[in-house]
């Protein structure tokens, strides 16, 4: 080790002893997320512009599916309704419904204040448009709403029930509109102006912020925070986990006997998977699969689902590791509800009001808003990063590289599935599926305690695994079509393990695998052989696959950068107490800028030490009690960040 890399390792130590970050002393506060409620502000309006380009409320399209905290019978069926809120008029589909023949559709104004929860209620408003026509196998209904129906009656849900059965007796599948969507209505009928719509965000995100981190929705003591935990990067991970303390309710499943199969605690513990039931909850402890945590960063940028892939809407966003992972419509809205009735039960029976209590209306609003803040709101722009480091240089061309041009040009062809290293598909902006044989991977999980196989997105009955490739599908029935969801690169690096189930341990690892016989066989695999002007796919070897992975690196620690400045560039204008959770947060976006460098190889030293250096004018900042000398120490803080990014070359 030459003596400034020994400078460096010894700074970098200094700065961990000094500036531990904030968030890794509890949990981040409040204030902290609502200083990026501008960010939501605009996006709304870009929102509003868009929806009202495919013809605002006279084009509103609901998504309908099951929920087991909400559904009175389990049922494959999903479904979509097209509401004119300007015309009256109401288009409902349905699909594989036994007894379509005999079902309702009806909407629901669901009532807010205690006790009271999304699903339909005694009290509630509701109002049954009609019963459901089957029509070449499609169940359809066309129904048309009063004059000014909608001036005093707001669509909370879109209900499909048994015939003659009210939603409070025999609900199916369920839609519901989005927060945007809702704020929109109420802006159309002069209930809000545009500017108040906009500005309703901000006491939404501190009310989502509060929810996401404490509220228990009266069940196990878990909290969407055990799961997502902001000092982690909203995800967890087997050293993470290792620092918590036994009681801590993720470890629900090893002290309360009537939870004891709710997760595999050595599994959980050792590669940090959760038990999932994402094929249904009728048999929990035997019909489940294996999941890492997904990061909610920058989910703003890759929600948008697509049908280009094999895949259906709903889902009408892309949520979870396959894409389909919230109940209802499949909505970011409507994760919580999911995510409430799989990881907050007191016992496996999930019964709504006994087990936990389901989320209001204005929970799911809060909570959707405060999902939307976190992370980037923007993708960047690839074209503006011109690396000054030549092995990161590599990388970038190979990332970009789409075809081998014969084999005499290393291709990642990385951007045609992640454009501008994010998650969306190149031709249409949209997140797409893909089966890319992370599955078929021998998983080192497997050696402690087998689980059933993964089939990513859909339900159904699918297919088997022939695992040792002679021909014999041996292992079982999985559901779904084994295709799984495109993930954003800018954040990888500092939110390992990799892949859906974790079994790559290195940002390295994870690149390598395009490489391999796994991914080659896949679909996405010999998709990409074939569109290659040599029939090649991905065959890099080990150097350049590691040049891809300095290159996410450094796209990582320039997000970490923004994000970090973004934080100390509201704090000069903060209070005391506000100003020390947002440094904090600034903190820990610095701090792990420096990790993800220095796990590189020590990429980019010199802004290796810029970060270090504005790490330790984060940490005399947040100790400042008068404005005038924390302020001074922020502009100081600000500036190293800004000659790290200069550096780095990133141009974002």
């Amino acid at each position: 080790m030459n003596l400034r890399t020994k400078t460096l390792t010894m700074l970098v130590s200094l700065a961990a002893a000094l500036a531990t970050p904030a968030l890794a002393r509890g949990p981040a506060g409040v204030e902290a997320f609502v200083a990026r409620t501008p960010a939501l502000q605009r996006t709304y309006l870009e929102w509003q512009i868009l929806h009202e380009k495919q013809g605002g409320d006279r084009n509103v399209v609901v998504g309908l599916g099951y929920a087991k905290g909400l559904s009175t019978e389990a049922t494959a069926a999903r479904g979509l309704a097209a509401l004119d809120l300007i015309g009256g008029k109401v288009q409902v589909t349905v699909t594989d419904l036994e007894g379509a023949a005999n079902a309702d559709v009806w909407l629901v104004d669901n009532l807010e204040g205690p006790g009271l929860t999304v699903a339909p209620e005694k009290g509630d408003a509701m109002v049954r448009l009609g019963r459901l026509e089957v029509v070449d196998g499609m169940a359809e209904l066309a129904a048309e709403l009063p004059a000014r129906f909608l001036d005093g009656f707001e669509i909370d849900l879109v209900v499909v029930t048994r015939g003659d059965l009210s939603p409070l007796e025999g609900s199916l599948i369920f839609g519901t509109r989005s927060l945007f969507q809702r704020l929109y209505t109420r802006t159309r009928l002069g209930q809000l102006t545009t500017k108040a719509a906009a500005e309703l965000l901000q006491p939404l995100v501190r009310q989502g912020a509060e929810l996401f981190n404490e509220e228990t929705f009266e069940g196990n003591s878990r909290t969407c925070a055990s799961c997502h935990p902001a000092q982690n990067n909203f995800t967890i991970d087997a050293p993470f986990i290792a620092t918590l303390p036994a009681s801590d309710p993720l470890f629900v499943a090893e002290f309360d006997p009537n939870l004891s199969q709710l997760e595999r605690p050595a599994l959980m513990r050792q590669f940090g998977l959760i038990l999932e039931n994402v094929d249904g909850l009728e048999d929990p402890t035997v019909k489940f699969t294996m999941r890492s945590v997904p990061h909610t960063l920058a989910m703003r940028t890759s929600l948008t689902p697509t049908t280009a892939d094999g895949s259906t809407i709903p889902p009408v966003e892309r949520t979870g590791w396959s894409g389909d992972g919230a109940p209802n419509d499949g909505s970011l809205r409507q994760f919580a509800v999911g995510a409430v009735t799989q990881h907050f039960p007191k016992t496996l029976a999930r019964q709504a009001g006994v087990d936990f209590r389901l989320p209001t209306e204005a929970e799911l609003d809060a909570m959707e808003a405060f999902q939307l803040v976190l992370g980037r709101d923007a993708e960047v722009n690839l074209a503006l990063v011109t690396p000054g480091n030549a092995t990161v240089a590599q990388g970038k061309t190979i990332f970009l590289a789409a075809d081998t041009a014969g084999g005499t040009v290393p291709a990642g062809k990385c951007n045609g599935c992640h454009n501008n290293a994010g998650a969306n598909f190149i031709a249409d902006g949209a997140n797409r599926n893909f089966d890319t044989g992370v599955e078929r991977m021998d998983h080192p999980a497997r050696l402690v305690q087998n689980f059933p196989l993964d089939g990513g997105f859909g339900k159904n009955p699918n297919f088997l695994f022939d695992d040792d490739d002679d021909g014999v599908f041996e292992t079982g029935t999985i559901f779904g079509n084994r295709t799984f969801n495109t993930t954003t690169l800018i954040e990888a690096a500092d939110t390992p393990p990799f892949f859906h189930n974790n079994v790559a341990e290195t940002l390295e690892d994870a690149v390598a695998f395009y490489s391999t016989a796994s991914f080659a066989e896949s679909g996405a695999g010999q998709l990409l052989a074939g569109l290659d002007s040599g029939g090649i796919g991905i065959q890099l070897t080990t150097a350049q696959s590691n040049a891809v992975a300095a290159f996410l690196r450094v796209l990582n620690t320039a997000e970490n950068i923004r994000a970090s400045d973004d934080f100390l560039a509201v704090a000069r204008g903060a209070s005391i107490a506000d100003g020390k959770e947002l440094i904090g947060l600034a903190e820990a976006d610095t701090h792990d800028g420096v990790e993800v460098l220095i796990d590189g190889g020590f990429l980019h030293p010199n802004a290796t030490l810029l970060l270090v250096t504005a790490l330790l004018f984060e940490d005399v900042a947040e100790a400042q009690n008068v404005k005038l000398f924390r302020n001074l120490f922020i502009d100081a803080a600000r500036a190293a960040l800004s000659d790290a990014k200069a550096d780095l070359g990133t141009g974002f």
